[in-house]
């Protein structure tokens, strides 16, 4: 079963995730277009004139892949983080990364 989408889940939580994501590949050396397509996919969340839960709600992942600079991906991964309020990618990058590597 999977869970419901929380409500509180805020398309500038979600973008500050996805921003975080980046920082974190660009702090790895991550190949460029793939910061750069989660930089995209925050300016997007940040620039909506409605919370992407309304649009996942209504529509699924589809309805975020039909805007600009969301692709699969960053859909399911805004999906993930609307439903867990959380994102595995980032916790995952986050235990790869030590301190030293973020300056």
């Amino acid at each position: 079963m999977t869970p419901a989408i929380a409500p509180r889940a805020t398309n500038a939580e979600m973008a500050d995730a996805l921003d975080r994501v980046a920082d974190l590949l660009e702090a790895q050396d991550g190949e460029h277009f793939r910061i750069r397509a989660y930089r995209n996919g925050a300016e997007t969340l940040r620039g909506l004139d409605r919370p992407a839960t309304e649009i996942l709600a209504a529509e699924g992942t589809a309805g975020l892949v039909a805007l600009p600079g969301i692709g699969k991906s960053i859909a399911a991964l805004v999906d993930e983080y609307a439903h867990n309020l959380r994102l595995g990618l980032l916790d995952r990058l986050e235990g790869q990364t030590s301190p030293e590597d973020l300056f």
